[in-house]
């Protein structure tokens, strides 16, 4: 008698459990608020083939996609689950954070996406802050987030990629400037159009999104990009080479376009896969300097320019300035000038608005690249075995092209001394 009362009882939890389940299912199919709200204003956000806002900020890792699923109920607890919904304090949510983050420029179309995001998300949180249901769905069901460790994430935020781009690309606009601005070129753009204005003069940023809306970065093989083969002249241009393999420009160019690539492919997969971030800031001055009598031998040689400044006890630890261009067939060398300083230093933070050096006196240490070795090994520098000379410098030292800053070769003696 107990094992058949028993069984009884057994039976009837189960039936009740099941009438639970079952009722559950009836309501997360119903027309209830939570599902409503999902279906009619979350779905046709993300599904929608116009970006999320998330995109205004990030060049890749975090869409407002990630964060939802086509079941409203599992979706929100797996978000409850890692913290990105408060159901008790919906307006505090992260994932409203999230969403209303906006760039110093924001876009006025993506203003209104952003808006339209909030509004939906909060209502849809709040209806489900007042549904018991939502409480008791479990949030293994489906996997929801951002899947990136947040080094990757930081990396791929437009800022971060705009400043590589402004460490990297920009100061070698110059070279570029007088064919592919639009204040200057008009006689060009006539024959050519439009698209080879890519650079914006002062914008950077600008400059950024002209490269990729006119094709000249390759995602796939950034390597093959015409922002870097044509410079290099190994793809046709009208303005000839601007700079030679194995160059400062050459590894700049290449270290941001492998860079962008690896960023907007999803290829950064960890913190280990990110680039190092070099030790020194560079920015263009407005100086040039010459040297003249150098040996024809090295005619066609990469040559390289350090500067150190006088500190009024010895020479500055850290170069203050650099400079590299192929030696002429005429034994003469020329090149604007980069000033430098150690990343995170007082100085790399005057650098911006002040490149330019002061008059003074600087030890001119003079490297050539003899054997040609940087054309084969790009990604080499020229070291101690490559200094060939060192001279002072002195005076004044006034902006412009014309004049320039002119040396002479220094002559080296058996005993080792120089002599300009």
């Amino acid at each position: 008698m107990q094992k058949l009362l028993w069984a009884f009882f057994v039976a009837v939890a189960a039936l009740a459990s099941a009438a639970g389940r079952s009722s559950d299912a009836q309501t997360r199919t119903a027309d209830n608020a939570v599902v409503r709200i999902f279906r009619d204003r979350i779905l046709p956000i993300v599904r929608s083939d116009r970006p999320s806002s998330c995109t205004e900020c990030h060049l890749a890792g975090v869409d407002l996609r990630q964060f939802v699923s086509d079941d409203p109920y599992a979706t929100l607890a797996a978000l409850v689950a890692q913290g990105w919904v408060d159901p008790d304090r919906p307006r505090k949510s992260r994932l409203l954070q999230l969403i209303t983050r906006r760039p110093d420029k924001e876009d006025p179309m993506m203003a209104r996406v952003r808006k339209a995001e909030y509004e939906a998300f909060l209502a849809w949180i709040e209806a489900a802050a007042r549904d018991p249901l939502a409480r008791r769905v479990r949030p293994e069901t489906v996997r929801i987030g951002i899947e990136l460790p947040p080094e990757v994430i930081r990396h791929a935020r437009k800022d971060r990629v705009l400043q590589a781009f402004v460490d990297t690309i920009w100061p070698e606009v110059g070279r570029c400037i007088s064919c592919h601005a639009a204040d200057r070129n008009q006689r060009l753009v006539a024959k050519w159009g439009d698209h080879i204005s890519w650079v914006q003069p002062h914008d950077p940023e600008e400059t950024l999104r002209r490269c990729v809306a006119n094709g000249l970065i390759d995602t796939e093989q950034p390597e093959k990009s015409l922002l870097l083969l044509k410079p290099l002249g190994e793809v046709e241009h009208g303005g000839g080479p601007k700079f030679v393999r194995g160059s400062r420009a050459d590894k700049a160019f290449r270290r941001f376009l492998s860079d962008y690539a690896a960023t907007v492919t999803g290829r950064y997969r960890s913190a280990h896969d990110l680039p190092p971030i070099p030790g020194e800031v560079l920015r263009p001055t407005h100086q040039h300097l010459r040297i003249r009598g150098i040996p024809r031998r090295w005619a066609g040689r990469l040559m390289r320019v350090d500067l150190y400044r006088w500190q009024g006890d010895g020479w500055s630890r850290w170069r203050w300035a650099t400079a590299d261009n192929p030696v002429t067939r005429r034994g003469v060398w020329q090149s604007l000038v980069m000033a430098t300083a150690p990343r995170g230093s007082k100085r790399a933070a005057e650098l911006g608005s002040h490149p330019d050096l002061p008059a003074g006196r600087y030890l001119v240490r003079i490297f050539i690249d003899r054997s040609g070795r940087l054309e084969k090994d790009r990604d080499a520098e020229l070291g101690p075995e490559d200094l060939v000379a060192e001279v002072e410098l002195r005076g004044p030292w006034p902006p412009g092209y014309w004049p320039p800053k002119i040396l002479r070769f220094p002559v080296r003696h058996p005993g080792g001394q120089v002599r300009p």
